[in-house]
């Protein structure tokens, strides 16, 4: 089994420890970045679609 969905978050976490050193605009871009390769590792697990996401919210049938 493979752990995109930790491997994202922890990537993002780092990010957000690099963020510290530029304030608290870092840290708020180190948590944006934590959610997106969360949502990414989350898609490569198979836990989400991301494609049926981005469908839904441009309302394609």
């Amino acid at each position: 089994m493979k752990y995109y969905t930790l491997i994202g978050i922890a990537l993002g976490i780092a990010l957000a420890f690099l963020g510290l050193a530029f304030g608290f605009g870092g840290l708020v871009l180190g948590v944006i970045f934590a959610l997106i390769g969360g949502a990414v590792g989350a898609h490569y697990d198979g836990h989400i679609d991301l494609r049926q996401i981005f469908d839904g919210l441009r309302k394609r049938d």
